[in-house]
């Protein structure tokens, strides 16, 4: 037998009521399980995006940075594996992206965090920007080839071999 709920000129049946709260109890228990852990999620979101361990911003127009280079880079041949890599990587998508707009317009990219290979790509990246190869954008977050960097790729391009890095779009 139902049980009935006289309320303020309207009948409930506490079947029903029952079911309303729970109808509403589990997206409301859903909502505050989000807001809680909105962080978790947003960082999980970044590292789904960049899921290949790679991430990739293809274009970025900026100023370019002038740093004074080593002069002496320009003559000094490429030996590092993880140089080569990068710069062929850089090279080759700043070619193949940017050729008419060289001047204006940078390829970018970085590694993220969780790749194998984050560790010596940091460290190769800060010897490739000491040497005035390479700098960062004015976020602080993608490499890209300044003008010697360029230059040096033209001069070294026979050196640079074939390993690149390869990118999932986001």
């Amino acid at each position: 037998m139902n049980q009935l709920c006289y309320c303020s000129g309207g009948i409930f049946d506490f079947k029903n009521w029952s079911e309303l709260i729970i109808g509403i109890s589990w997206p409301l228990l859903v909502a505050i399980i989000v807001f809680y852990f909105r962080n978790e999620i947003k960082i999980l979101i970044t590292r789904v995006k960049s899921f290949r361990g790679l991430d990739f911003n293809g274009a970025s127009e900026t100023k370019i940075s002038e740093t004074q280079p080593n002069e002496n880079i320009l003559e000094t041949p490429i030996t590092d594996r993880m140089e080569k890599k990068i710069l062929y990587t850089l090279w080759k998508h700043q070619k193949e992206l940017f050729h008419a707009e060289m001047n204006v317009r940078r390829f970018t990219f970085n590694i993220s965090k969780d790749n194998p290979e984050a560790s010596v790509f940091a460290y190769t990246v800060k010897n490739l920007m000491n040497n005035g190869i390479l700098t960062i954008d004015s976020e602080g977050q993608k490499y890209y080839l300044t003008n010697y960097g360029i230059q040096y790729c033209q001069k070294h391009e026979s050196e640079l071999g074939t390993d690149f890095y390869t990118f999932s779009q986001n």
